[in-house]
């Protein structure tokens, strides 16, 4: 499936109504979050989808989110939605955004950047696995490096099911199917560049 909001919760609520098995009902991660599932009640339980970071609020970032933002009151966090898919991807891209920005500044200097430089370190990103420990998102996110070249980061997902209560990893990570998509991409891509009389960009 391939929504976004109330549209998804919809479906899931009708898909249960009428017995459709959730283990055989897979979302995109347009479809994943706790706002699809948790209206449908029990009949979302088993519903899958993807997703390219973990859910929860047990990963060591949010320990710091709790106690700094919050003063330690796990509660008062959970009240304004700490852990839940949507909230954990707003994290994980500021995340990106401020490795791509200090990327940029280890080159640039440490001063305001412009556009072009700020570019220059999201194409130049590389998140490894100690980078992620040190940040707080050990288990939360998968390595990732981004270059001039390839935008997707090679582009890997993770299956995750909503058990009635939460979601958990379904899957391990999964690479798409690179060889066969992306020649059609840039053949689109390229074919739309010259319908529209449009110079397309140059990594050189």
């Amino acid at each position: 499936m391939s929504g976004w909001g109330v549209m998804n919760q919809v479906a899931i609520k009708e898909a249960a109504g009428i017995r459709y098995p959730m283990d055989q009902f897979v979302g995109n991660w347009w479809s994943g979050s706790d706002a699809d599932v948790i209206p449908a009640g029990d009949g979302a339980k088993g519903y899958l989808s993807t997703t390219f970071h973990g859910a929860g609020a047990g990963f060591d970032v949010h320990k710091d989110i709790i106690k700094h933002i919050y003063g330690g009151d796990a509660a008062k966090a959970k009240e304004n939605k700490v852990g839940e898919v949507l909230y954990n991807r707003g994290v994980v891209n500021a995340m990106f955004a401020t490795e791509a920005v200090r990327a940029a500044q280890a080159k640039f200097g440490k001063k305001s950047l412009t556009g072009e430089q700020v570019r220059w370190g999201l194409e130049n990103l590389n998140v490894t696995e100690a980078a992620l420990a040190k940040l707080g998102f050990k288990g939360m996110v998968s390595p990732l490096k981004v270059s001039c070249e390839d935008h997707e980061t090679m582009g890997p997902v993770v299956i995750q099911k909503w058990d009635g209560a939460k979601w958990s990893y379904a899957s391990d990570w999964l690479t798409p199917m690179r060889d066969v998509v992306r020649p059609m991409v840039e053949a689109d891509a390229a074919a739309y560049a010259k319908e529209n009389n449009i110079t397309p960009r140059t990594c050189k």
